[in-house]
């Protein structure tokens, strides 16, 4: 994901993985965080490209968020940017 993001994403300052629990199947959400906020529309045409260029590398489909300016962590370790909600948000 790294190396995928930061090669043909170069906007993104920051991202963060989710996993969640749905009603019928685990959602992925990237959040994503560029150095200013984009606008609706700016960010609907980045995040088209994104979510095809990560369901084509993964076979995984991804919900993209954006996140304001600063509003992540930064993260020194690749680990770190994966968290696993699926316990606090059901039945796993």
């Amino acid at each position: 994901m790294e190396e995928l993001i930061r090669k043909d994403f170069p906007e993104v300052v920051e991202f963060e993985i989710l996993v969640t629990r749905g009603e019928t199947m685990d959602e992925i959400t990237l959040q994503v965080e560029f150095p200013e906020a984009k606008g609706a529309e700016s960010f609907k045409d980045f995040s088209g490209p994104l979510r095809e260029k990560l369901k084509t590398k993964t076979n995984l489909r991804f919900r993209i968020e954006q996140a304001a300016p600063g509003a992540l962590p930064r993260y020194t370790l690749k680990a770190k940017r994966f968290k696993d909600l699926r316990k606090e948000t059901g039945n796993g």
